[in-house]
């Protein structure tokens, strides 16, 4: 890169990298990340702590809920008996029950030869925002000890540390975890959880086999117990990474667990941030590309290897914004190689050798000159039958006619026969007559060997002053069209129609700039299973914000996408997108499907379905979570090629959705025909379901026939409740629509998905 630009580039994008961090934006892929690496090192636990679990065994034993306090009485002598060391338990005794109860609890604790430690902390009431404390009922407390239970979530639900001590009150209480260690010097800090040990490891047994007595006294001699609820329908329960959904008590063991290997810190994350902007400020100083490329590929080694050397040694720290850092660093620096490459070569025709638009893009506008479009009607035809070699003749002959009209001005070669040059506006005046002239000279063939051909051609001119000359061209291309639609030989822009009709001209070649530059996004429709309630999935949807138009319709950009062959890489970016995002929710022990449209384009790919199978490996999601949706017209349309391209589909293990069912010639052939596993009702029958009977007929009748075929239905477009369960009634499988959830950015998704996660599990 130049030293200049670079500089600047490098100030941009530490900055940005820096705000990244402050947001921790990056923390999902973060925590993907670290979860990746604890399954590389899993450990066993020490097995220094049991946990004695209330389980569902011991409810259904004892067939009551909640326990009498003299249950718990019984078990504390129980593990006397057994040589428990010290007994933890997790369970709040705050409140006083019966009498006798108590007291038979309180006699317990005070006879134990085993310590005993009970739990305090705080909790936030909902309804005031008020901070409520909870400690042992006095009874207790002379015969106890105390430490504090609470815990801190992040945005997913996950508790990444956890406390030394913690004030309750007046009084400072020891953590759970770190009184289990005998690590309870650690002031007011936290630690982070090893999550990398392996939490079946951990010995667990049953109350009730500790009350029957088939635990032997080798499970509880000499070792700490803790006592908690570990019955996951009971509640308190808790997401562990690489585990899923646990009871809360092994939090406190994993801490513990953690702090018995070594006390656990964390390097913040511009620690490593800082590095690595200094090596890349040193690397600008350094002459020698290739030593500059050496020491960027070892630093981003550096970065990626550290957290495995750091996490082995307990010492934690997030490197996403630096892996985003030298990511940014690394692809602005290939993208100024490959911009001056291209600027060295973009500038001239391959084929004929002469300038292309990208020169004309560099002339800067002058008022008084205006741009003149020839466009060859028929050169598509023409090159198309000629030798590959024959092309570069063809357009020699065509340059050499039109220098013979354009007073020897410089003569620009665009795609699919297109051509322009500059004049000078004082001669528009003679405009006619010098494009009669230039037609006439058309109206002979061209020799092309011993070929002749004849050519069909005619001219635009714009001359808007507002516009740079390459600006104009759309306009004079579409005069150039329009007196061919006249029967003229050429014809005049008019400027006050270039604003909207350029926009429309040049929609498709903003496209893919507009997926690099993050205009194009894809937002997520949930779907609802209508059995459970549940969000089991999505609809990726593409959308397109533009920073001067504004949001721009998807009927304004994909017909013209499709029409044109361009569809291609918005399907895949809109379709990784999707896949990265289902793979990221899926990361956090929640089953979440999606669904991509496909269009029928793509059915002719030769690499979709492997493209597919790729995308789906390298972000780790499983097939069957991805369904392509695609129109029964557009599977039908290619005979058994499309069938074949589906087919194939089904075999990686995607899944397939006719999209729009009942808006085609849909019949039972058909779906026997197509290999789908699911039908999507389009939303002109799902609305009218409870006032219109032909239409309730027909989508009862669709349920059940997909359903006989092992197919899944999924209703859309529902908008108000009466069609809910409408849907209901007809045991429709799944439903979309703005009445459950309207299309949304992947943050708010996962908030919707979180909440409803808590909600479930309350």
């Amino acid at each position: 890169m130049q030293r200049g630009a670079g500089r600047r580039a490098l100030l941009w994008i530490t900055l940005g990298c820096l705000l990244f961090g402050l947001l921790e934006a990056g923390a999902p892929l973060e925590h993907v990340l670290r979860n990746l690496r604890d399954r590389a090192r899993q450990h066993a636990a020490s097995g220094q702590i049991v946990v004695v679990g209330i389980d569902d065994r011991t409810v259904d034993a004892v067939m009551e809920w909640p326990l009498q306090r003299r249950y718990y009485a019984r078990l504390v002598d129980r593990l006397n008996v057994l040589g428990a060391r010290r007994i933890f338990i997790d369970l709040n005794f705050t409140t006083r029950s019966t009498p006798g109860d108590d007291r038979l609890l309180a006699d317990a604790m005070r006879r134990s030869r085993a310590i005993i430690v009970l739990p305090s902390g705080f909790y936030v009431d909902p309804a005031t925002r008020e901070r409520r404390e909870f400690a042992p009922a006095a009874m207790f407390r002379p015969y106890a000890q105390v430490a504090n239970i609470n815990a801190s979530f992040d945005a997913e639900g996950v508790v990444h540390r956890l406390p030394f001590v913690m004030r309750n009150g007046t009084e400072v209480h020891p953590s759970f975890s770190a009184l289990l260690a005998g690590r309870t010097g650690g002031g007011g800090r936290v630690y982070p959880i090893d999550y990398s040990i392996r939490l079946a490891s951990v010995p667990v047994v049953s109350a009730d086999a500790v009350m029957t007595g088939s635990s032997a006294a080798g499970d509880v001699a000499g070792k700490d117990i803790v006592i908690g609820l570990t019955s996951l329908r009971l509640g308190s329960n808790f997401m562990v990474p690489n585990v899923g959904l646990t009871s809360g008590i092994f939090l406190h063991v994993m801490g513990a667990e953690t702090l018995l290997s070594g006390i656990s810190s964390e390097v913040p994350w511009f620690v490593p941030f800082a590095l690595a902007v200094l090596v890349v400020c040193v690397g600008l100083f350094v002459r020698r590309r290739l030593l500059r490329v050496v020491g960027y590929v070892l630093v981003t080694i550096g970065a990626t290897a550290l957290p495995f050397f750091l996490d082995a040694h307990l010492i934690f720290t997030e490197i996403i914004p630096t892996l985003v850092f030298l990511g940014a660093v690394g692809t602005y620096a290939l993208w100024s190689q490959y911009r001056t490459a291209f600027r060295q070569r973009a500038v001239v025709n391959v084929v004929s050798g002469l300038p292309n638009l990208n020169a004309l893009r560099a002339v800067a506008g002058e008022p008084d000159v205006a741009l003149v479009a020839a466009r060859v009607r028929n050169f598509p035809e023409v090159s198309a039958s000629l030798p590959a070699d024959k092309e570069r003749a063809l357009v020699e002959q065509i340059a050499r006619r039109l220098a013979l009209g354009s007073g020897g001005a410089t003569i620009y070669q665009g795609d699919e026969g297109i051509f322009a040059w500059l004049m000078p506006c004082e001669t528009v005046s003679f405009t006619s007559d010098q494009f009669d002239a230039l037609h006439a000279l058309f109206r002979n063939p061209v020799a092309i060997g011993d070929r002749h051909v004849d050519l069909a051609i005619t001219f635009g001119l714009a001359s808007d002053p507002d516009l740079s000359p390459f600006n104009r061209l759309g306009g004079a291309l579409m005069a150039a069209d329009a007196a061919a639609e006249a029967g003229l030989h050429w014809k005049l822009h008019e400027p006050a129609q270039q604003s909207d009709s350029a926009w429309r001209l040049s929609l498709l070649g903003r496209l893919d700039a507009a997926i690099d530059s993050g205009e194009i996004w894809v937002a997520y429709q949930p779907k609802i299973d209508l059995a459970s309630g549940r969000i089991v999935g999505g609809e990726a949807l593409v959308r397109w914000s533009h920073p001067e138009k504004g949001p721009i319709s998807p009927v304004d950009f994909i017909p013209m996408a499709e029409q044109q062959n361009r569809i291609g890489k918005l399907t895949y970016h809109v379709m990784e997108t999707a896949i990265r995002a289902a793979a990221a929710i899926n990361g956090h022990g929640m089953e979440f499907g999606i669904a991509v449209n496909l269009s029928a384009r793509l059915l002719d790919d030769p690499v979709l379905v492997e493209r597919v199978a790729e995308l789906l490996a390298d972000h780790g999601l499983a097939p069957r979570l991805l369904t392509l949706e695609i129109t029964e017209t557009a599977a039908l349309s290619d005979g058994s090629q499309a069938i074949a391209v589906l087919n194939a589909l089904r075999e990686v293990g995607v899944g397939l959705s006719i999209d729009d069912y009942g808006t085609g010639f849909s019949n039972l052939e058909n779906l026997r025909t197509i290999p789908a596993t699911e039908i999507k009702i389009d939303r002109s029958f799902i609305d009218a379901i409870d006032h219109s009977r032909s239409d309730a007929v027909m989508v009862r009748s669709t349920i059940q026939m997909a359903h006989s075929l092992g197919q899944t239905v999924v209703a859309e477009g529902v908008e108000r409740a009466e069609t809910l369960r409408a849907l209901r009634v007809m045991r429709c499988d799944m439903v979309q629509g703005y009445l459950t959830g309207r299309p949304m950015k992947f943050a708010a998704l996962s908030r919707m998905l979180l909440t409803e996660r808590r909600r479930t599990a309350a």
